[in-house]
């Protein structure tokens, strides 16, 4: 009898200890598949500063380059100067090289009723000459 109580207590310690190391196991597995799914929002917190140090860096990248083409800017302009300050006294002379001028209208021509007349008699004159005389189409 005293082997079975020995028995029993051992059975007894064992699924004590099986249960203690089962449930143990079960809230391990839990915890584990919950940081699981917060990793995406882990990592993308944890990108946050980088994203945010990106961002300013690019802003400044960009306004560094805006400084530069103002600079560059300013120079064409300053070596531009005389060219310009040529072209326009020379517009104002009234001699523009390099100027433009731009003009528009509208002109309807009518020629006058006697050179008419005198082109038309002209062109049947010339091909009477041409048919009849000698050497054209008629002539003999």
């Amino acid at each position: 009898m005293e082997g079975r109580a020995i028995q029993g207590a051992q059975r007894a310690a064992g699924q004590a200890g099986a249960n203690v190391m089962n449930t143990a196991l079960g809230q391990g597995l839990q915890a584990t598949n919950t940081a699981i799914g917060q990793a995406p929002t882990t990592a993308a917190s944890l990108a946050i500063p980088g994203a945010t140090t990106s961002a300013v860096g690019d802003v400044q990248q960009q306004q560094a380059q805006n400084v530069l083409n103002a600079n560059n800017a300013a120079q064409w302009f300053q070596n531009m100067l005389p060219l310009l300050k040529g072209q326009s006294l020379m517009q104002a002379a009234g001699a523009a090289p390099g100027g433009s001028a731009t003009s528009t209208g509208n002109v309807t021509q009518q020629a006058n009723p006697v050179s008419q007349t005198i082109g038309l008699i002209a062109a049947l004159g010339g091909l009477a000459g041409g048919l009849g005389g000698r050497g054209g189409l008629l002539g003999a």
